[in-house]
């Protein structure tokens, strides 16, 4: 009889940190998702409709999926196939639906504030490496690595991301109520929670944004681009 291999402790690891991310685009789903429908001119006692929706195509399409995958062999496993292909709604579908942002106390930028700036600047240069059509393959075969994926399957996947050059991210921070700034984005998710009670009291988003390290970055390189010409 077979034994069943034993995962190393970066497999489990790795899978562990997988299902972290799924459950933070569940919460980001839960915390979302009505308001974002409602902006879209959904009345309030339709969003039950459509809530259910995605349960009852789960109910129909889950077991047909899980029956195929169970017959579904390759270099990539059983599952694998299945989440890669069918599991990803994009940054470039919906910019701006969740901006990832740098997140840091304020205790920590007042001490190190110079330190963060750099962080940013090496954001930019990781952008402009992978945004490079020149470096893409050097791009897509770290990050495949990072997956656990072949580079072929993980190229497919790269058009779905949208990254914001560091003009553009500044632009993210002019205050508007539209998901093309991070304001009216955040606006958007504070005003749900406070209807869901999540939390009692609307928070001031700008308390929380702080476009200054972007914009500076943005001009420290300014110099050294016209340098290079």
């Amino acid at each position: 009889m077979a034994t069943k291999a034993r995962l190393n402790i970066f497999q489990i690891w790795n899978m562990c940190f997988g299902f972290f991310g799924i459950q933070i685009g569940f919460g980001l789903q839960n915390a979302n998702t009505s308001r974002i429908f409602q902006g879209l001119g959904v009345e309030v006692n339709h969003l039950a409709i459509l809530w259910i929706a995605a349960p009852a195509i789960g109910l129909l399409v889950q077991p047909v999926i899980g029956y195929l995958s169970d017959k579904t062999w390759g270099r990539l496993g059983r599952r694998r196939p299945y989440f890669f292909w069918g599991a990803i709604l994009t940054s470039a579908d919906m910019p701006g639906l969740i901006y990832d942002l740098v997140n840091v106390s304020p205790k920590s930028l007042a001490q190190r504030r110079a330190d963060w700036v750099k962080v940013v600047k090496v954001w930019n240069r990781i952008e402009a490496f992978v945004t490079d059509p020149a470096h893409r393959d050097e791009a897509v075969k770290i990050m495949a690595g990072r997956a656990g994926v072949p580079p072929e399957e993980y190229a497919k996947f790269l058009p779905g991301t949208r990254f914001l050059s560091p003009a553009e991210a500044v632009a993210a921070f002019e205050k508007n109520d539209t998901l093309k700034s991070v304001y009216g984005s955040g606006k958007v998710a504070d005003a749900f929670n406070v209807a869901n009670k999540v939390y009692k009291d609307p928070q001031k988003v700008e308390t929380y944004l702080d476009p200054s390290l972007a914009k500076e970055a943005l001009a420290d390189a300014a110099p050294h681009a016209a340098a290079k010409k």
